[in-house]
Protein backbone atom coordinates (compact mmCIF):
# COMPACT_ATOMS: atom_id res chain seq x y z
CA UNK A 1 0.00 0.00 0.00
CA UNK A 2 0.93 3.08 -0.85
CA UNK A 3 2.16 6.01 1.65
CA UNK A 4 -1.13 7.86 -0.34
CA UNK A 5 -3.15 5.39 0.02
CA UNK A 6 -1.91 5.19 4.20
CA UNK A 7 -2.44 8.58 4.96
CA UNK A 8 -5.87 8.56 3.26
CA UNK A 9 -6.79 5.60 5.46
CA UNK A 10 -5.28 7.29 8.67
CA UNK A 11 -7.25 10.09 8.01
CA UNK A 12 -10.54 8.58 7.39
CA UNK A 13 -9.96 6.45 10.65
CA UNK A 14 -9.41 10.13 12.60
CA UNK A 15 -12.03 11.44 10.88
CA UNK A 16 -14.38 8.31 11.94
CA UNK A 17 -13.21 8.93 15.62
CA UNK A 18 -14.22 12.35 15.20
CA UNK A 19 -17.39 11.63 13.96
CA UNK A 20 -18.09 8.94 16.51
CA UNK A 21 -17.08 11.37 19.49
CA UNK A 22 -19.68 14.04 18.51
CA UNK A 23 -22.39 11.33 17.93
CA UNK A 24 -21.40 10.42 21.62
CA UNK A 25 -21.82 13.97 22.64
CA UNK A 26 -25.03 14.24 21.14
CA UNK A 27 -25.82 11.33 22.88
CA UNK A 28 -24.96 12.54 26.20
CA UNK A 29 -26.32 16.09 26.08
CA UNK A 30 -29.82 14.11 25.95
CA UNK A 31 -29.24 12.14 28.84
CA UNK A 32 -29.05 8.64 27.88
CA UNK A 33 -26.02 7.05 26.47
CA UNK A 34 -25.83 4.54 24.28
CA UNK A 35 -23.86 3.52 21.41
CA UNK A 36 -24.45 0.65 18.99
CA UNK A 37 -22.19 -0.57 15.73
CA UNK A 38 -21.66 -3.60 13.41
CA UNK A 39 -18.16 -5.09 13.33
CA UNK A 40 -16.57 -7.43 10.57
CA UNK A 41 -16.48 -10.17 12.58
CA UNK A 42 -12.47 -10.82 12.39
CA UNK A 43 -9.70 -9.64 14.21
CA UNK A 44 -9.51 -6.16 12.97
CA UNK A 45 -13.03 -6.04 13.61
CA UNK A 46 -12.51 -7.06 17.47
CA UNK A 47 -10.05 -4.05 17.64
CA UNK A 48 -11.97 -1.22 15.90
CA UNK A 49 -14.94 -2.26 18.74
CA UNK A 50 -12.20 -1.98 22.03
CA UNK A 51 -10.98 1.64 19.91
CA UNK A 52 -14.78 2.87 19.30
CA UNK A 53 -15.86 1.82 22.68
CA UNK A 54 -12.97 3.36 24.17
CA UNK A 55 -13.76 6.64 22.30
CA UNK A 56 -17.30 6.89 22.93
CA UNK A 57 -16.61 6.14 26.80
CA UNK A 58 -13.99 9.05 26.96
CA UNK A 59 -16.57 11.43 25.55
CA UNK A 60 -19.02 10.53 28.02
CA UNK A 61 -16.66 11.37 30.46
CA UNK A 62 -15.88 7.83 31.79
CA UNK A 63 -12.59 5.95 32.32
CA UNK A 64 -12.18 3.46 29.89
CA UNK A 65 -9.69 0.75 31.25
CA UNK A 66 -11.76 -2.36 32.43
CA UNK A 67 -14.81 -1.32 30.19
CA UNK A 68 -12.45 -1.50 27.07
CA UNK A 69 -10.66 -5.19 28.54
CA UNK A 70 -14.12 -5.96 28.69
CA UNK A 71 -15.31 -5.29 25.12
CA UNK A 72 -12.01 -6.38 24.08
CA UNK A 73 -12.66 -10.16 25.49
CA UNK A 74 -15.91 -10.02 24.61
CA UNK A 75 -15.52 -8.71 21.07
CA UNK A 76 -12.52 -11.44 20.38
CA UNK A 77 -14.64 -14.26 21.66
CA UNK A 78 -17.58 -13.49 18.97
CA UNK A 79 -14.58 -13.47 16.42
CA UNK A 80 -13.13 -16.39 17.75
CA UNK A 81 -16.23 -18.94 18.48
CA UNK A 82 -19.32 -16.93 17.07
CA UNK A 83 -17.91 -16.17 14.07
CA UNK A 84 -20.67 -17.40 10.78
CA UNK A 85 -19.76 -17.16 7.32
CA UNK A 86 -20.64 -13.31 6.03
CA UNK A 87 -22.03 -12.22 9.68
CA UNK A 88 -20.61 -9.42 12.02
CA UNK A 89 -21.43 -8.95 15.67
CA UNK A 90 -22.60 -5.96 17.35
CA UNK A 91 -21.64 -3.99 20.00
CA UNK A 92 -23.70 -2.32 22.33
CA UNK A 93 -22.79 0.25 25.05
CA UNK A 94 -25.45 1.62 27.35
CA UNK A 95 -25.73 4.35 30.47
CA UNK A 96 -29.27 4.50 31.77
CA UNK A 97 -29.56 8.48 33.00
CA UNK A 98 -30.72 6.90 36.77
CA UNK A 99 -27.79 4.88 36.84
CA UNK A 100 -25.01 7.02 35.41
CA UNK A 101 -22.56 4.19 36.91
CA UNK A 102 -23.50 1.27 35.63
CA UNK A 103 -22.46 0.44 31.80
CA UNK A 104 -23.96 -2.29 30.25
CA UNK A 105 -21.94 -4.00 27.68
CA UNK A 106 -23.30 -6.49 24.90
CA UNK A 107 -21.83 -8.05 21.85
CA UNK A 108 -24.35 -10.23 19.94
CA UNK A 109 -22.98 -12.64 17.58
CA UNK A 110 -24.82 -15.11 15.06
CA UNK A 111 -23.40 -18.58 16.40
CA UNK A 112 -25.80 -19.76 19.54
CA UNK A 113 -23.73 -23.61 19.11
CA UNK A 114 -21.10 -21.97 20.91
CA UNK A 115 -22.20 -20.93 24.32
CA UNK A 116 -19.46 -19.72 26.93
CA UNK A 117 -19.37 -21.59 30.24
CA UNK A 118 -21.14 -20.29 33.06
CA UNK A 119 -18.18 -20.74 35.48
CA UNK A 120 -15.20 -20.87 33.11
CA UNK A 121 -12.64 -23.23 33.96
CA UNK A 122 -8.96 -22.03 34.09
CA UNK A 123 -6.91 -23.64 31.48
CA UNK A 124 -3.29 -25.29 31.52
CA UNK A 125 -0.31 -23.35 32.94
CA UNK A 126 0.94 -22.87 29.50
CA UNK A 127 -2.11 -22.61 27.54
CA UNK A 128 -2.01 -19.60 25.47
CA UNK A 129 -5.42 -18.50 25.51
CA UNK A 130 -8.65 -19.52 27.68
CA UNK A 131 -8.43 -16.79 30.54
CA UNK A 132 -10.98 -13.79 28.72
CA UNK A 133 -13.90 -14.85 30.19
CA UNK A 134 -12.02 -14.58 33.48
CA UNK A 135 -10.97 -11.12 33.22
CA UNK A 136 -14.68 -10.55 32.11
CA UNK A 137 -15.83 -11.73 35.68
CA UNK A 138 -13.34 -9.77 37.48
CA UNK A 139 -14.06 -6.53 36.30
CA UNK A 140 -17.95 -7.09 36.00
CA UNK A 141 -20.61 -6.99 38.77
CA UNK A 142 -22.68 -9.73 36.61
CA UNK A 143 -22.59 -11.04 33.17
CA UNK A 144 -24.31 -13.35 30.76
CA UNK A 145 -25.63 -15.01 28.12
CA UNK A 146 -28.76 -14.24 25.73
CA UNK A 147 -29.70 -16.77 23.21
CA UNK A 148 -31.67 -15.03 20.68
CA UNK A 149 -32.61 -15.52 16.58
CA UNK A 150 -29.88 -16.24 15.17
CA UNK A 151 -26.90 -16.13 17.59
CA UNK A 152 -26.68 -14.89 21.37
CA UNK A 153 -25.64 -11.55 23.21
CA UNK A 154 -23.02 -11.93 26.04
CA UNK A 155 -23.29 -8.95 28.25
CA UNK A 156 -21.36 -7.84 30.98
CA UNK A 157 -21.95 -4.94 33.48
CA UNK A 158 -19.61 -2.89 35.41
CA UNK A 159 -19.50 -0.36 37.94
CA UNK A 160 -17.52 2.08 36.23
CA UNK A 161 -17.20 4.30 39.46
CA UNK A 162 -15.67 1.57 41.63
CA UNK A 163 -12.52 1.72 40.05
CA UNK A 164 -11.56 -2.17 40.38
CA UNK A 165 -11.84 -5.64 39.58
CA UNK A 166 -15.61 -7.03 41.33
CA UNK A 167 -15.11 -10.89 41.18
CA UNK A 168 -18.50 -12.00 41.76
CA UNK A 169 -20.18 -14.90 40.42
CA UNK A 170 -20.39 -16.94 37.42
CA UNK A 171 -22.91 -15.63 34.40
CA UNK A 172 -26.37 -15.32 34.50
CA UNK A 173 -29.19 -16.07 32.02
CA UNK A 174 -31.42 -13.45 30.95
CA UNK A 175 -31.59 -9.73 29.63
CA UNK A 176 -32.90 -8.27 32.81
CA UNK A 177 -30.05 -8.66 34.88
CA UNK A 178 -28.33 -5.23 35.86
CA UNK A 179 -26.39 -5.70 38.94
Amino acid sequence: MGATQQGSAAEKTAADATDAADAANAVHERGKREFTQLFSSTRRGAHLARVSATQHLAAWGYETGSAALVVSELAANAVAHGHAPGRDFLLRLAVEPDRPAILRIEVSDACAERRPPSHPRLPDDDAENGRGLFLVQAFAVNWGVVEQVPGKTVWAVLDLFSGGLSGEGGAQDGSEHWT
